[in-house]
């Protein structure tokens, strides 16, 4: 049901009438907002339509081309970040103290 009609493509959808289509609370915290998880991430793998929550709007909004790539260096930027720390904390090992 969440699939069919974020494939849609609207341009936005508030938590409110995606409950509605379900009959259940698909907002953060609701029962069913795992199953909007798994939706976005279906529709976005075999539809190619990505959506960004509004954080305290209240809706999932569809992306455009500007916003993926907005997206994408984020999350780029994140992965560079995880991986630096990544890297010091492995430098943190004393080696001499592992097993061969």
């Amino acid at each position: 049901m969440l699939c069919d009609e974020l494939a849609k493509g609207k341009e936005e959808y508030t938590y409110d009438e995606l409950s509605n289509v379900v009959g259940n609370d698909v907002s953060p915290g609701g029962k069913l907002y795992p199953a909007l998880q798994s939706a976005r991430r279906w529709v976005r793998k075999h539809k190619r339509i990505s959506f960004e929550t509004i954080v305290g709007g209240g809706k999932i909004v569809k992306l455009n081309n500007e916003g993926v790539i907005a997206t994408n260096e984020s999350l780029r930027k994140s992965i560079a970040r995880k991986a630096k720390v990544g890297i010091e904390t492995t430098r943190c090992i004393d080696a001499e103290k592992l097993s061969p």
